[in-house]
Formats: structure tokens, sequence, C-alpha cells
């Protein structure tokens, strides 16, 4: 067979393996968790190397691919022959255009094929992978395999070039001072209202064939943009305003500090258009991040890109398609949209983003198990037991410790991480509140209520309500971030002090004190395995969850603003770091 015939079949071969694994392959969005990792763990050699290292398995696919279509290309237009041996350093040269060229074709047509659609533009990691792959390809190819030091000078070259462009980039979007100098500020008053109007027009309640009119002035977006802004940065800075007719924003974010950059990233934006009937006018646009502006026809150009782009995805595609109107000018944002339907692929798609995965899926399903197998028995056996082992009336040690003692017998030969985080899912979604499970992508627990009626109503240092704090906040930690998790429970707090039952510092330590349990018990398989034997061996509430029966409670909204400031008041960020300081004594999170 000739080296023309065995070089298309190899490559056609790997093109078929990429596409199935393309297809059949659920796609974890690697790149969303390494991007927590790195922004809300911290920053340090060990996550960084863990992020370069799923960098690097992320182009090897198509570095390999890449590498194939150079012999390809070099036998098509030069037959059997080995044509690095005869040709110009301009053949070879084009020779490898043509192979990337080949390379960037194929991996768009894969990737097409596996998102729906005719063709989609490879990513920066992919187009790297293509362009090292079809450079070694290339040396290998005219200097033999035993060429390594061509081969290594090549593969210097272009991390050099890449080290370079990244400086640049570096330099291009990052400073050192904020550009505005107007604090991101939104209060418990502004994000109520935000909530509640974004919970009247929820697309996903719309009666069927029916459109719903939202409007968000300016004001609602400058405390929008904000709310965003601090949940990314704590310190950030934002400011919202109008100029010749078009909206216009800026936001100031604190990064992490690698490579001596400075840390300080400037982005902002301005628009103005509409959309109706699927067409689009942009009058007026800019976007700017750092010292890099983009106005004119460039940005029109780059807005309808994106809007092409979110309709041909399969996430966005089906909620785009619901959207009647959209107007973006000088008096806010306006819409009218009708019912968004997610379908299956959506779910799934969803369910890979936030949702657990197979192991996690079978604990939680063994966990409601034994929630259900046991209940019916507790009625009868919980106040003795709890007597005997916990202390007076401690239903919750009891559960507790039941739970993560099915978790250490199941992950005796297994990943403890992965039990303790079925463990913490069952009770936050039995136990705490059903929406944990559903925002997990769980099936819903129908007899919930009847197991929550054999248990009884736990209790966490005699309070039934920190239960729920306790364990929404664990759970929420496994499908999120600790920083989501702790904005949620702040967030109930502030719509509790709008006419509920009050701001309470007391429900938010046990908020805190469960997004660290949470933390703790799944960060590695060491820590899992260490909670295990804490909980089930040697159980005590002080080891996670500090006394709070001193903490102000049950404030409403003027009474809170006058006694601490508000949220992010000097009194207020001092209440929060004596929560802090309380949670961290405990003995499990010292550990």
């Amino acid at each position: 067979m000739s080296s023309r015939r065995v070089a298309i079949i190899c490559l056609a071969g790997y093109v078929v393996a990429l596409g199935v694994w393309k297809l059949y392959v659920p796609q974890t969005d690697w790149l969303w968790r390494a991007f927590a990792t790195l922004r809300f763990a911290g920053v340090n050699w060990l996550t960084l190397s863990e992020f370069l290292l799923q960098c690097a398995a992320r182009t090897l696919p198509y570095a390999l691919l890449g590498a194939l279509c150079v012999p390809v290309v070099g036998l098509m237009r030069g037959g059997d022959s080995q044509p690095a041996k005869s040709n110009s350093a301009w053949r070879g040269m084009t020779n490898a255009c043509l192979a990337l060229a080949l390379a960037l074709l194929l991996v768009g047509l894969l990737r097409g094929i596996a998102g729906g659609a005719l063709w989609y533009a490879p990513g920066l990691l992919i187009g790297t992978g293509c362009v090292l792959g079809v450079s070694v390809g290339d040396v290998l190819l005219q200097r033999g395999f035993g060429m390594l030091r061509a081969l290594l000078l090549r593969v210097g070259w272009l991390l050099a070039i890449a080290s370079v462009c990244v400086e640049l980039l570096g330099y291009a979007v990052l400073s050192g001072t904020p550009s505005i100098s107007l604090p991101a500020v939104v209060t418990s008053a502004e994000k109520r209202v935000i909530i509640a109007q974004l919970r009247d027009h929820n697309p996903l309640q719309l009666p069927e064939h029916r459109t719903t009119f939202i409007a968000l002035p300016i004001d609602q977006m400058r405390a929008m943009l904000a709310w965003a802004a601090l949940l990314v940065d704590p310190n950030a800075r934002v400011e919202v305003g109008t100029r010749d007719g078009a909206l216009v924003w800026q936001a100031a974010l604190h990064t992490p500090r690698l490579l001596g950059r400075e840390p300080i990233l400037n982005i902002g934006g301005e628009l103005s258009g509409w959309i109706a009937s699927n067409q689009i006018e942009v009058n007026h646009c800019a976007w700017r991040l750092g010292n890099v502006r983009v106005t004119g026809w460039l940005c029109r150009a780059s807005v309808r890109a994106a809007l092409r782009a979110a309709h041909d995805d399969r996430t966005f595609g089906s909620m785009l398609a619901t959207l009647r109107t959209l107007q973006i000018d000088d008096q806010g944002v306006r819409a009218n949209y009708g019912r968004v339907v997610l379908d299956e692929q959506m779910h799934l798609v969803i369910q890979r983003l936030i949702g657990p995965g197979p192991a996690v899926r079978a604990a939680v399903e063994a966990q409601v198990a034994l929630l259900r197998k046991n209940g019916a028995r507790v009625a009868l056996l919980r106040t003795k037991m709890a007597r005997e082992q916990f202390g007076e009336g401690d239903t919750f040690g009891l559960l507790l410790r039941s739970a993560f003692d099915l978790a250490r017998q199941r992950s005796a030969h297994g990943d403890a991480a992965a039990e303790n985080q079925g463990a913490i899912l069952a009770l936050a979604q039995v136990l705490g509140h059903h929406r944990v499970g559903s925002l997990a992508g769980l099936p819903q627990v129908s007899d919930a209520d009847q197991i929550i009626g054999m248990w009884g109503v736990p209790t966490l240092r005699n309070r039934p309500d920190w239960v729920k704090h306790f364990l929404v906040s664990a759970g929420l930690t496994q499908i999120s971030t600790v920083l989501v998790s702790d904005a949620a429970g702040l967030l109930k707090e502030e719509m509790d002090a709008g006419g509920g039952s009050g701001f309470s510092f007391g429900d938010l330590q046990a908020d805190r004190a469960g997004t660290a349990f949470g933390e703790v018990a799944t960060r590695d398989d060491a820590s899992a395995r260490t909670v295990q034997d804490r909980i089930v061996d040697r159980y005590r509430v002080a080891d996670f969850m500090p006394e709070g029966a001193d903490l102000p409670e049950n404030m409403q909204d003027a009474a809170f603003t006058k006694r601490f400031g508000g949220v992010g008041g000097e009194r207020y960020r001092a209440m929060v770091a004596l929560i802090e300081a309380r949670v961290r004594t405990c003995a499990l999170y010292r550990e």
C-alpha cells in the first residue's frame, strides 16, 4: 500500500475516532471549573499547575490531528516521495500552512456536527494544539525522528512567542489603577426589587403562547451590574450612565496577580440598538477591555457575530428564539419575550455544568434510601439513641453521623469526597430545601415530607432553622463555589430584612459554617476521610458549628441599616469578621 493511502487512512480513522468522542462522550465544562478554582479558591502553584495540565490535556488530541495532517498534505502535493528532502523551504512552509488549514477545517466541522451546526470556529486552546501538532509534524517529516534538537528548538520558539503574546496581552488589558472611582454598591432593597421583578417575569413560568414585557431602567441596570461585580470581587467599582442615546457601563475588577502583572481589569461598553423579528439594528457601539477599545463597524460586527453564535448554540438558541423585541438605549433595557421550554438536551447541558457525576448521584440515592429505611424505626429509637449517643434530643447528630458512617463504608475502597458529597446533597435536599436537588439536577424525592415526619424536627444548637441554613449552604457548595454559597445565604437574610423574619447574624453564621463544612468535607480524599472519622467516631457539635446565641437577630431593614450601616457598613463588616473568626476556631476547619 502506498504511503499516501496509509497517511490518508490514518488521518480518516483518527478524525472518525475524534468525532465519536465529541458526540458520545460527555464534554464537561472544565474551563469554568478550573477558573472557579483559580479565582475563588486562591491562586497557588498547585492550582496553577492543575490548570495548565488541563489546558495541555485539552490541546493534545488536536495536536495529534495537526501532526497527522502534515504528511497527508505533503504526500498529496508531492506524491510518495519525501517532499521535505527535495522541496524548497518555501514549499515546506506552504505545506505547513495547508496542513494547519486542513486541521482547523476538520476541527470546525467536528465541533459543528457535535453542536448541531454546520461549523464552529475552533477555540484558542484547540487552535494552539493544531499549531503545535503541525509544527512538530513538519519538523519530523523534514528532519526525521532523530532530529530532536530541531524539534525542541521549534517548540521553544513557539513557547517564547506565546509568552511574549501573554505579556503583551497583560500590558494591554491590565492596569495598576481603576478607571472609575465609584465603588459597586447595591442595597438590600434594590436586590429585593430585582428579585421580585425577575420572579414576576420568569420565562420558565409563563403560560404557553403568552408573552411578557420587562423594563429595566438605568438605576436597576446599575444595581444588577454592581451585584454581579461584587460576586466576583468584593472591592469592585461600577458606573452606569448614558451618552449620546446609548447605555454606558464601566467596571473595575481585581484579578489574581500573576507573573508580576498589575491586578486591575478595567472593562466597559456603550450600546444602543434593537432586535425585532430576527432583525438587528446597532445604532451606537463601543467596548473596552483594559487599554483596548473597539468602536465603529468592528464593534457592531462583533455584536452581530455574538448574537449569531448565541442563536446557533444549543443552550442559548431556544431561549433567544422566544425573544420578540429587545431595545437598549439611554432609558435602559426593555424586552418582550415568550415562554422558554428547556428540552432534554438543555437539561443535560445544564446538568453537566452544575450537576454531580454518576458516582455522586449513586451516593445520593444510597443516602436517601438510608434516610427512608431508618426513618420508620427512628420514631421509636430516636429519644433513647439520641440521649445515649449525642445528648438530649440531638436528632441532627444522629442524621449526620449515620450519613457519614454510610459514606465511610461506601468509600472504603472508593472516592471519599464523592461519597461525602452525596451525603451532603441528600441531607440538603430532604431536610434543607428541595430546590438544592433541582439545582444539582437530581431527581425529586417524592416522599421527602414523609421522611421528615418520621425523623421529627432536628435542631442544631437548639435551633431547627439553623439545620436548614447549615445544610442548604453545604449543599450549594457542592454545585457551585464557596463564594456563591455565601452570597446565597446573605441574600436570604437581606430578603428577610425587608418584611420577613428579619436580618439574622445567627442565620448568617449557620450559613457560613455550612459552607465551610461542605468545602472541607469534599476538598480532597484526605480531608474527606478526616471528616468522616471525626463525625462518626468523635462527634461534637462544637467541632463544626460555633455558638451563636449572642448574635443580633430579627432586624428589619431600617433597624439593620441604623445599627450596622447595611450590608457593607463598617459595623456590619466587623460582625462578619467576628463570625468568620468563630467558624475558623472550630476543630474541623482548623484541621
